[in-house]
């Protein structure tokens, strides 16, 4: 909300925030913290967990750490700008993440809560968190005995083709990565994702705005629709590493009327994939 503040004061507009006395959620379960806590205590086995908490929606490193994210709707503001013209109204969110951190042997070493603010990935934000509360030596997958591995990468800039009225877009979200339905993670540019998987085949999909992120209550100054996202199979062999890229571009509905992020992922071949990687970082681990 500072944001959005600062510019319209920049912009010689008076602010007036509208909060919501209760602010609802809008995406997940909103739990208090001394709440989750409860519920995970050290040792716990990661499959009871599941069972009190259900499903996570981010699993990082084959089930080293797991993610459950809300999202609550905080209010709106307007401003009354020069002439007495009234921008606005502009909503907010605030998005937090609860993560469970487990050991080698899949029980619960660690729990709390972390906010993803804009701008931040869940994966750099998991990364703070551990380091925060001492986990370092936990930044990394899971032991594998015979490790398979799809590398996800974004390159700093995307391909985007002008002539198919496609452009490369500012955008203060970082795409979300599934493997078969489940996210693994997310990207910004530059960056790089190593996801371990068993042999065999497996959908790979990117989605733009991850469903968490409720940019029409984060106060995201965009006419721009919501993400198309796009997938591709992959076969993985037994102690094989397959590449795919990812990259986002702005492009107009098929109806061409209104613009929209539209992901776009394809497979490389290792050695071009080889090429690039050494000019991006990992995202996590």
């Amino acid at each position: 909300m500072s944001l959005l503040i600062g510019i319209v004061a920049v912009a010689g507009c008076v602010v007036v925030p509208l909060p919501h006395a209760r602010p609802p959620v809008v995406y997940g379960n909103a739990i208090a913290e001394e709440a989750l806590r409860a519920s995970v205590v050290p040792g716990q086995p990661r499959e009871e967990i599941a069972r009190r908490l259900g499903e996570p929606v981010y699993d990082f490193g084959a089930g080293r750490a797991r993610l459950y994210p809300w999202t609550i709707d905080q209010g709106s503001m307007t401003g009354l700008g020069p002439g007495g013209a009234i921008l606005g109204p502009v909503t907010w969110a605030q998005a937090q993440v609860f993560i469970v951190v487990f050991d080698d042997d899949g029980r619960s070493l660690k729990a709390g809560t972390a906010e993803v603010p804009l701008y931040r990935s869940v994966s750099g934000v998991l990364r703070s968190w551990m380091v925060s509360e001492r986990l370092v030596g936990y930044i990394r997958p899971q032991p594998q005995a015979d490790p398979s591995a799809i590398v996800v990468y974004r390159r700093s800039s995307a391909p985007c083709d002008p002539r198919n009225h496609a452009n490369e877009p500012y955008s203060p979200f970082a795409p979300a990565i599934t493997v078969d339905g489940q996210t693994m993670g997310d990207l910004r540019k530059g960056e790089l994702l190593r996801l371990d998987v068993a042999p065999g085949t497996h959908i790979v999909a990117a989605e733009a705005v991850p469903a968490f992120r409720r940019f029409e209550y984060e106060g995201v100054l965009t006419m721009l629709g919501r993400d198309v996202p796009a997938s591709l199979a992959v076969e993985v062999g037994p102690r094989q590493t397959v590449y795919a890229e990812i990259w986002l571009c702005v492009e107009m509905d098929t109806d061409r009327t209104k613009p929209r992020y539209r992901m776009h992922v394809e497979s490389r071949d290792a050695e071009q994939a080889r090429a690039e990687l050494p000019r991006l970082t990992s995202a996590w681990p």
